[in-house]
């Protein structure tokens, strides 16, 4: 094989390689950790990401840039909450957004994490201090 030959077949084997310095600068963002028990296919886990993201972008956080997400769902099985939950800290996110059922799992593996709560139709005082002031970790 010639040397020319050679560096061609190198080089386009490097371009058809997946990039991995793109995905390594993602990896340095904060995490916004998402967790919920609806299924992947309802019209409520279709908006729950363009909405988390439009209020960022309002804030004027573009993913990608300044943050990065992480969904799971449960796909309304609730016994996983808890497992997903711990997947989700193994990626060691900085704010944890839950919903429903998903509030108690997420409240357990992230103690000491900001955690974001929707879609509580009772009464939150549970998950924090007082109404007055919502604590240092739940809102």
């Amino acid at each position: 094989m010639r040397r020319r030959e050679f560096i061609a077949l190198t080089g386009t084997a490097a371009l058809s390689f997946p990039r991995l310095g793109y995905s390594q600068t993602v990896a340095d963002l904060p995490l916004v950790a998402v967790l919920a028990p609806t299924r992947e296919n309802t019209e409520l886990a279709r908006q729950i990401i363009p909405a988390l993201r439009k209020g960022l972008q309002q804030e004027g956080l573009t993913e990608g840039k300044h943050y990065s997400f992480a969904m799971r769902l449960a796909n309304g099985e609730f016994a996983r909450l808890p497992s997903l939950a711990k997947e989700l800290g193994a990626l060691k996110p900085r704010v944890v957004v839950a919903s429903s059922m998903a509030i108690p799992p997420a409240r357990e593996t992230f103690p000491d994490l900001p955690l974001v709560f929707t879609g509580v139709a009772d009464d939150p005082i549970r998950w924090v201090s007082s109404r007055a002031m919502c604590g240092r970790v739940a809102c």
